[in-house]
């Protein structure tokens, strides 16, 4: 149970991983392409953010990504810590902004939070047995 448990987890911290690294490209690419063509792409905007997240290793691992990501930045962080502020630099529509925002935080969230371990298996009274045979 223990190594099927530890497996799933990792799987999912590679998953995550490998997603993140796919959409941190693209960031890259949409200010590199910003930033050596003329004209201008940018639309800025504010978003406000609902937080899934809790704990203070959850709410650092979240600013972090959404920071690292070349055309975003955390603001702040509401003090009751369930919102924040992003701002974002090619977010011509905001809702899709934070939808984005929120894609992100609940793939990081099924990474990080270990998967519940599979309950263990009750005996029902059709699989009981005696020495002798069934009763």
């Amino acid at each position: 149970m223990s190594r099927r448990w530890g497996l799933r987890r990792a799987t999912a911290i590679i998953r995550f991983s490998g997603w993140y690294l796919v959409q941190f490209l693209r960031a890259n690419y949409t200010v590199a392409k910003e930033i050596v063509t003329p004209g201008d792409g940018l639309a800025p905007a504010f978003v406000e953010v609902p937080l899934q997240v809790r704990t203070r290793f959850e709410i650092a691992s979240y600013i972090s990504l959404v920071t690292l990501s070349p055309g975003t930045l955390v603001i702040r962080v509401s003090e009751d810590r369930t919102r924040l502020v992003a701002h974002g630099m090619h977010a011509g529509d905001p809702a899709v902004f934070r939808a984005d925002l929120l894609e992100i935080e609940r793939r990081m969230l099924a990474a990080w939070r270990p998967p519940r371990p599979p309950r263990e298996r009750t005996a029902s009274a059709d699989d009981r047995t005696t020495e002798g045979g069934p009763t």
